[in-house]
């Protein structure tokens, strides 16, 4: 069954952001099969930090950060943002939700 169907029947609100890796100024739309999470997971959860956010990344984002930072270790919050949000915005506005993502990153607050 599609992934996206199947969380619409299972009653779970997903969205899936554009992200900008400030460093190289690559952007890219998170696929939505693979990365429809809801908002805790994009705010507060593994997707609010560099670490999960750099497998989305095209450019190699993910192996310089694990390289310099280790495998298995935070890199914490400096370079990869949310610039739009796409699917169910569980009810807030674009700004409320692109602003709490990156409310970890030192050059958003």
């Amino acid at each position: 069954m599609n992934p996206a169907k199947l969380h619409r029947r299972r009653g779970i609100c997903r969205m899936y952001p554009t992200l900008l890796d400030t460093k190289t100024g690559e952007t890219v739309i998170a696929d939505k099969y693979l990365w429809d999470r809801d908002f805790f997971w994009w705010s507060e959860g593994n997707g609010s930090c560099d670490c999960n956010r750099s497998i989305a990344m095209k450019n190699g984002s993910r192996e310089e950060l694990t390289e310099k930072f280790g495998d298995g270790m935070c890199v914490g919050c400096h370079r990869i943002i949310v610039i739009d949000i796409h699917g169910d915005l569980e009810g807030m506005t674009k700004a409320k939700i692109i602003t709490k993502m990156n409310s970890e990153y030192p050059n958003m607050r």
